[in-house]
C-alpha cells in the first residue's frame, strides 16, 4: 500500500475486517428513506437517457445529467439549484449519515454533506479503476453509494483489498458503501436491460485545513456544492 503524509483530523486509516480493505465503511440505512428520495424525483432520474438539465414542475428541483464516460453509460444526476441541494441535504440528514459514520470512526470533528446525486447505469464494458479521494485524505472525506434498485450478480463493486488482491463487494438495498481516501475501486463489467440506480453523497470535514486535498473530488459530480466556509457555491461545471 502507498503511504502518504497525513493531513488528518480523523484517522489516516481504518481496516475493514469484513472487506479486508482500508478506508471503506459500510453503513446500515433505512431503505424506505432511500426509496422515498428516489420517488420524489423519479420522473427525472428514471427518464430515458439524457444529458442536460431537467426540473420538477411541482417542486422546482433542478437536476443535471452528465455522462463522464468511464467505459459505460454511467450518469451523474446532481443539483443545479439550491432547491435540489436542499433536497439531497434533507435526505442526508434523514438517513443519519453523520451519526452512523461517527459511530464507526469516532467523533473528531464536524462532518457535512458536500454534494448529493444519483448514479444511473445499465452497462460497463470494462473496469475503470480510480480513487475518489487521494490517499492523504484518509477518513476526512467519503463518497457514499447505496442502491435504490436491486443489483444483480454483476455490476457490483470491484476493489483492491489491503493485500492488492481484486475482490467484489455485493451491493445490497439498505446498506451503503463509503469510500475514503485511497480506496481503489471500479464498477464490475455488466449489462442490464433495467438501469441500476444509486443514491450518493460526498461528505466529510468542514475545515479548510483539509480542503485542497478534498475539493476536486467533492465538487466534480455537481454544478453546485457546499464549501466548508463559503456555503453553497458553483463548481464551474455546466
Amino acid at each position: 500500500m502507498i503511504k502518504a503524509n497525513s493531513i488528518s483530523a480523523y484517522p489516516d486509516e481504518r481496516f475493514n475486517e469484513e472487506l479486508e480493505a482500508d478506508n471503506v465503511l459500510q453503513l446500515q440505512l433505512d431503505y424506505s428513506i432511500v426509496r422515498a428520495a428516489y420517488e420524489e424525483v423519479e420522473a427525472i432520474v428514471s427518464a430515458d437517457y439524457f444529458e442536460g438539465v431537467k426540473e420538477c414542475e411541482n417542486t422546482g428541483i433542478g437536476l443535471r445529467s452528465f455522462c463522464p464516460g468511464w467505459n459505460g453509460d454511467l450518469r451523474w444526476i446532481s443539483s443545479v439549484n439550491e432547491t435540489a441541494f436542499a433536497f439531497f441535504d434533507r435526505y442526508f440528514d434523514k438517513l443519519g449519515v453523520v451519526e452512523k459514520t461517527k459511530a464507526i470512526i469516532g467523533d473528531c470533528g464536524d462532518l457535512i454533506m458536500y454534494s448529493g446525486f444519483f448514479v444511473v447505469r445499465s452497462h460497463t464494458k470494462e473496469p475503470y479503476y480510480h480513487f475518489d479521494f487521494s490517499p492523504e485524505v484518509g477518513l476526512n472525506a467519503f463518497t457514499l453509494m447505496t442502491p435504490v434498485t436491486p443489483i444483480g450478480d454483476a455490476g457490483n463493486l470491484l476493489y483492491h483489498d489491503a493485500y492488492e488482491e481484486e475482490r467484489v463487494y455485493k451491493y445490497a438495498c439498505g446498506t451503503a458503501a463509503c469510500f475514503g481516501g485511497g480506496f481503489y475501486h471500479s464498477t464490475e463489467p455488466f449489462e442490464s436491460s433495467e438501469p441500476y440506480v444509486f443514491l450518493c453523497f460526498t461528505f466529510g470535514v468542514n475545515d479548510l485545513e483539509h480542503w485542497d486535498a478534498i475539493a476536486d473530488a467533492a465538487a466534480e459530480q455537481s454544478p453546485i456544492y457546499r464549501h466548508p466556509t463559503r456555503g453553497i457555491v458553483k463548481s464551474g461545471i455546466v
